[in-house]
């Protein structure tokens, strides 16, 4: 299997390339799939007529068109997938452009590298946005929470005034609780 995009795969046993966000597959020809593998082996890279026609077409005879209208072919199997880009390059011959910033549809969660190029490969502002989307949530959850309501009451309770006491012969002083506010505290409240 040859990874063409994080969700598109060349199977060249099966001659087919295997879309996982739609769980479709696309047959191919012979020629089809050692073209594009040629082509998969050095992405960016230029590979003339010559090159592609003795991959695609091995120990034979074969006009040039032939060649073409598998080009041709190609790209309108490949039409869907708008990072892969199968150029001309006029006079030199052609060349397999894969974007760095793909259009990702799906994320394999069993392939780390199109996770973390999910995650690493995003603007800064992208990732400051997201930091700041995650904050709010948390924010919003814990202000609804019940823990937050506790705080919120706790806090306006006060034990800072003494009472003393008499239980049973025994004489002591003992911390009165009272809410903020409270003018007339009661001996009951410690």
């Amino acid at each position: 299997m040859h990874k063409i995009t994080s969700y598109l795969m060349l199977d060249e046993q099966a001659k087919e390339l295997v879309d996982h966000v739609n769980g479709a597959t696309i047959s191919l020809t012979f020629s089809e799939t050692a073209v594009l593998v040629l082509l998969l082996s050095s992405t960016n890279a230029i590979f003339t007529k010559e090159e592609l026609l003795q991959v695609g077409w091995p120990e034979r005879v074969v006009a040039p068109t032939s060649l073409t209208q598998c080009i041709s072919t190609l790209r309108k199997k490949l039409e869907p997938y708008t990072e892969v880009q199968l150029k001309t390059v006029a006079r030199r011959g052609y060349q397999l452009h894969v974007s760095e910033q793909s259009h990702v549809k799906m994320l394999a969660i069993n392939d780390a590298d199109a996770i973390r190029d999910a995650i690493v490969g995003v603007s800064i502002w992208t990732k400051f946005a997201g930091i700041l989307l995650c904050c709010a949530i948390l924010g919003v959850i814990w202000y609804v929470s019940d823990h937050h309501a506790v705080v919120k009451h706790v806090a306006k309770w006060h034990a800072d005034k003494y009472i003393s006491l008499n239980i049973g012969g025994t004489l002591g002083t003992a911390q009165m609780l009272y809410i903020s506010g409270e003018e007339h505290l009661h001996p009951s409240w410690w």
